[in-house]
């Protein structure tokens, strides 16, 4: 059943994609019944019209044949060097952006979950290509059976006992074929982890990001080493593995290759000297013998083809059945410039597998206020942040915007509400208004150039030759740039101005920024921001006297909470950690001084 429909869904997704591709492929297949008619028929009316010696009889069956062969031929070429080229990416493009568009709209805890993973990397890996192969083998197997059909019923008229004889060589073949095929899908999925290891390393060897530690740390030998262990560990699989297809292998092409030519030329020999076939017969006999063996075993080998192509495919429809909980959310439309009150109403938090990181959390943010969460790390800011945006929903407890529960709340309407700075924030090899606008239509060169001048970046930018045009990296443009840290951070910082968002969510803004610079931008948050409601996450406790209210977190708690001012003169945790920073920023000064 689960073959059938992996066909179906197959055919469905080709078909939307290139319609033509079902019934040219079929034609092709079918096409291919051309050479085992030439192979057996053509032959054996050649040879009796050689016996009989009559030329003109013998040139009509040369001129039939050849024309049929020419057509094919034609044909044949014609789809694999012009149309297929073309339909195989437009069947892969297809079935790439089915997948990449249901993995944009997983939810978060999905992707971060090992064997989902694996499952999305082999079917991402695979989807590509196993559409067009369920289509071929589907349309391969048609024209196997049109083929056997003709073949057939010519061995039939000459020797019903040789047919017999091939399908039950072909059958047994067959069942070695599919144990052997549900075995090498077994060891590929063995594989899967240990390839997935070296990729990695791979990745990690090209990929910017990591040159600088690879060099700095002289990391090269333990890379290598590591390397290696992996690479010995995969080939020592497959030496196990190898040896156990062997098996099935040597005994399919000992059976194909050996005993039944044999058992065949012996029958047919007998039959001979009994006067029972002519040559012209024996001829067709026995290539019809190995023409209609080879079309059985080529369809019934096409049937563990489809099983695996299904088993594959299993994977495919694993990821796109997986309906999301959070990501599908839809419900109450907020206004996304408006400066909404936020509310926690007892929330308790924790990542899969792991004990909570936030417990009985109650916190309320006026609309329009400004608030500096702080505290040590791991101490549950970034996954209150993640709960704001809702990536994550809690195991207990309420989140509230503007009185509503954010459950309620139509899932893009919610985050089109806040504008993000997040700690590990991600530029692509875009351009720079690109990477600004973020894929927003919306977004206007003026709002772009108006965020880059709050972000004090429009000097650097304006000085490049395409301006806002220019590629960030050289990946795929030589005149790209490549900004430094704190560039790179105040575009993410214009990526939060150019939206315009009520809610303004900061996590770790200031971290690739030198002490003036971080002092300069907080005071222009708060300037900026005055209208807005303003989250922002920072592990200097002298940064937070800007801010309307600190909220101290200690181990999954708030720890205290109120302004800047009534927390150091109360002499708690807050006013502990600022005195200790600031001696410790004195003490450094002096030393460089």
């Amino acid at each position: 059943m689960s073959m059938i429909r992996n066909s179906r869904f197959v055919l469905k997704q080709v078909g939307k994609a290139c319609p033509s591709y079902l019934p040219l492929t079929l034609l092709l297949a079918i096409s291919g019944v051309a050479a085992p008619l030439v192979s057996v028929l053509g032959i054996k009316l050649l040879i009796d019209a050689l016996m009989m010696q009559d030329p003109g009889q013998t040139w009509i069956i040369l001129v039939v044949f050849g024309l049929i062969t020419a057509i094919t031929a034609i044909f044949q070429s014609w789809y694999q060097t012009v149309y297929e080229p073309v339909a195989k990416v437009r069947i892969s493009g297809a079935m790439t952006s089915m997948l990449l568009n249901h993995i944009a709209a997983a939810d978060l805890a999905v992707l971060e979950n090992t064997e989902f993973y694996n499952q999305y990397t082999r079917a991402i890996t695979e989807a590509n290509t196993r559409a067009q192969g369920v289509v071929n083998t589907l349309c391969g197997m048609a024209g196997n059976i049109v083929s056997i059909i003709a073949l057939a019923a010519i061995l039939i008229n000459l020797d019903a006992f040789v047919l017999v004889l091939t399908l039950a060589g072909a059958a047994l073949i067959f069942v070695i074929d599919l144990l052997k095929s549900r075995l090498s899908f077994r060891q590929y999925l063995e594989r899967t982890n240990l390839e997935r290891r070296l990729n990695y390393i791979q990745r990690i060897y090209y990929e910017p990001q990591y040159s600088r530690e690879i060099r700095l740390f002289a990391m090269n030998p333990f890379m290598m080493t590591r390397y290696t262990a992996i690479f010995r560990n995969l080939w020592q699989l497959l030496h196990r593995q190898g040896r156990k297809l062997w098996l099935f292998s040597g005994c399919e092409k000992l059976l194909n290759s050996c005993v039944f030519i044999l058992a065949t030329l012996l029958y047919l020999t007998m039959r001979f000297f009994a006067g029972a076939v002519t040559l012209g017969s024996f001829s067709a006999l026995f290539n019809g013998v190995f023409q209609v063996g080879d079309q059985v075993y080529a369809l019934l080998a096409r049937l563990p083809d489809l099983y695996q192509h299904s088993l594959y495919l299993d994977t495919v429809q694993f990821i796109i059945n997986r309906p999301p909980v959070i990501e599908q959310t839809t419900g109450l439309d907020l206004d996304p410039a408006a400066p909404h009150s936020i509310e926690l109403r007892d929330v308790t938090f924790a990542y899969p597998g792991r004990p909570p990181v936030l417990s009985h959390i109650n916190l309320s943010i006026a609309a329009g206020e400004q608030v500096a969460l702080l505290g040590h790390n791991g101490a549950g800011k970034s996954s209150l942040i993640q709960l704001l945006l809702r990536f994550y929903d809690p195991q207990e407890g309420q989140i509230l915007i503007d009185g509503q529960d954010i459950r309620a709340i139509d899932i893009r309407s919610l985050r089109r509400c806040f504008g993000v700075v997040l700690q590990n924030f991600q530029h692509f090899a875009f351009s720079v208004a690109d990477n600004i606008a973020l894929g927003r239509p919306d977004c206007t060169p003026d709002q772009i150039e108006a965020a880059l001048v709050q972000a004090h970046l429009e000097e650097k930018i304006r000085k490049l030759p395409s301006g806002m045009d220019t590629a960030i990296t050289r990946e795929f443009d030589d005149t790209g740039i490549q900004l430094s840290g704190g560039e790179f951070q105040k575009l993410a910082l214009a990526r939060a101005y150019a939206r315009n968002n009520g809610i303004l969510l900061f996590d770790e803004p200031s971290s690739a920024l030198d002490p003036i610079a971080e002092h300069q931008l907080f005071q222009e948050i708060k300037q900026y921001a005055k209208q807005k409601t303003v989250i922002y996450i920072c592990h200097k406790m002298s940064l937070a006297v800007s801010a309307d209210r600190v909220i101290l977190l200690d181990r999954g708690r708030i720890a205290e909470e109120g302004a800047p001012e009534e927390l150091l003169q109360a002499g708690g945790l807050y006013a502990s950690l600022y005195r200790l920073q600031t001696e410790d920023e004195h003490r450094l000064k002096s030393h460089c001084a």
